[in-house]
């Protein structure tokens, strides 16, 4: 039980950080490496890595797909996957579409699926969505809400500020974090780093992650987030609540 709650804090803050993919008239996305430190309230601390990438890639004039996935293993004895498919539109203000998702914590099978978009301004994106998730092996039905605001102190530093709420047969839990990400200069290579406070019925835990992504494709932080695979996904139910 303490191994699943590990996995799922430090999966929670590993999915607020928005990934980064560059112009969908091509594929783009990146791949990463990171390391997490949660401190679950009357459990104690664990550390945990994870290997974490996505893909954008056009369908249609209008259409783009992002396909995200990532593994972790927490403490050398404990493992978690999870995976999304995401579908939308895109304009210069905005983009809006679908997601669905899976997750297998400690062989316990969660799946989700919902709604999300974004409002583009002159240096702000405001994210959001609202998903519905299952946990098949334990029988429970869960929803949430979560929304998220980037800040781009320029355009290649990028300043995270994040939110979840979640409702589910065993109860409810919220989720607050804040973060950001950095290029390093005119390499493919970026920084990023996270911190995010949970509390489900009552049980606090707290996660600090750092890592190293190297992205394929060109352009800045702020063009990689309005133009590839920047989709917030699953963390209302994967993130507030499990």
């Amino acid at each position: 039980m303490k191994n699943l709650l590990l996995i799922g804090a430090a999966a929670a803050a590993l999915l607020a950080s928005p990934v980064m993919a560059q112009d969908t008239s091509a594929a783009s996305g990146y791949l990463g490496l990171g390391w997490s430190q949660v401190d679950v309230d009357g459990l104690g601390e664990g550390d945990g890595w994870d290997l974490n990438g996505a893909v954008a890639f056009p369908v249609s004039q209008s259409l783009t797909m992002q396909l995200d996935a990532s593994y972790l293993s927490a403490d050398g004895d404990a493992d978690a996957m999870f995976g999304q498919a995401h579908l939308f539109n895109r304009s210069a203000t905005g983009s809006f579409g679908g997601f669905v998702a899976v997750a297998d914590v400690e062989d316990v099978n969660v799946w989700g699926l919902g709604l999300e978009g974004a409002h583009y301004m002159e240096n702000v994106t405001l994210a959001g969505v609202v998903a519905y998730g299952q946990v098949d092996d334990l029988d429970v039905d869960a929803w949430g809400i979560a929304g998220e605001a980037r800040f781009f102190v320029s355009d290649n530093f990028r300043i995270d500020t994040t939110a979840g709420w979640g409702d589910s047969d065993g109860g409810d839990g919220w989720n607050l974090g804040i973060g950001g990400e950095m290029g390093l200069g005119e390499t493919p290579f970026s920084l990023y780093a996270g911190y995010d406070h949970s509390d489900s019925e009552g049980l606090e835990a707290d996660t600090l992650t750092i890592g190293l992504r190297m992205n394929f494709g060109t352009g800045s932080l702020k063009e990689r987030d309005r133009s590839g695979a920047s989709r917030m996904g699953a963390r209302s139910v994967f993130g507030a609540l499990f």
